[in-house]
């Protein structure tokens, strides 16, 4: 009698099969982008397999032969954007950058920085987000570049530490970039939750404002 284990398919085990060439690695790419373009008009969950294959302009057999099914794409587009964020994050916020910066400047530099990549992230975001939910690895990589964000942020406001009144510093540092976070998080997925909206310039007004105040931020000296 054959175990189910026995029975599995040996490529289940890995549902991306990585392109070893450069012409497989355009045929990967296409049904990236493809999938990419059709997440602008809908929800992941409404587009199809065969959707993304005709949008890439590819066959049946060259999908299969690299996705098990459409997660699987998901997770490697995942994968791109996140490496594209994370490449502009880290680039923005450099220390050099911030070398005669305010408190307040840096605030609002992160602001900014973490809409912009929200905006650049956009639909991919939105169904990688989604998936988070129910999926431990999705959750885990969404963790790891936000807490490397979250890091850089602190040590960029550490030189400004005499500054933040707040009773406990670091708590109001992570505070807010939670913040930041969760509010551009829901605007994205859901959009205004409360009976009012405001645009991207206000919204990074407010972000601003409320990340500051719980810095408790005491005038510059002299």
């Amino acid at each position: 009698m054959v175990s189910k284990a026995a029975a599995k398919p040996a490529h289940k085990a890995e549902p991306v099969r990585r392109a070893r060439q450069a012409r497989s690695q355009e045929t990967v790419d296409r049904f990236l982008d493809a999938t990419e373009e059709l997440l602008h008009d809908k929800l992941f969950h409404e587009i199809g397999v065969m959707e993304i294959i005709e949008r890439s302009g590819r066959t049946v057999g060259s999908f299969y032969a690299r996705f098990d099914d459409k997660y699987a794409v998901l997770r490697l587009l995942r994968e791109r954007t996140e490496e594209r964020a994370r490449g502009v994050l880290q680039d923005v916020t450099k220390p050099e950058r911030f070398a005669t910066a305010t408190a307040e400047q840096i605030v609002d530099a992160m602001v900014h920085a973490m809409m912009a990549t929200y905006r650049d992230m956009g639909p991919v975001y939105r169904a990688t987000a989604a998936h988070a939910c129910v999926d431990e690895e999705f959750r885990e990589h969404r963790q790891q570049i936000f807490h490397l964000v979250a890091d850089r942020y602190a040590g960029l406001l550490e030189p400004h530490r005499e500054r933040i009144a707040a009773a406990d510093p670091e708590r109001a540092i992570d505070l807010g970039f939670s913040l930041m976070v969760g509010l551009l998080d829901q605007r994205m997925l859901f959009g205004p939750l409360g009976l009012t909206d405001v645009s991207d310039d206000d919204l990074a007004d407010e972000l601003v404002a409320l990340a500051s105040n719980l810095l408790q931020l005491t005038p510059v000296r002299g």
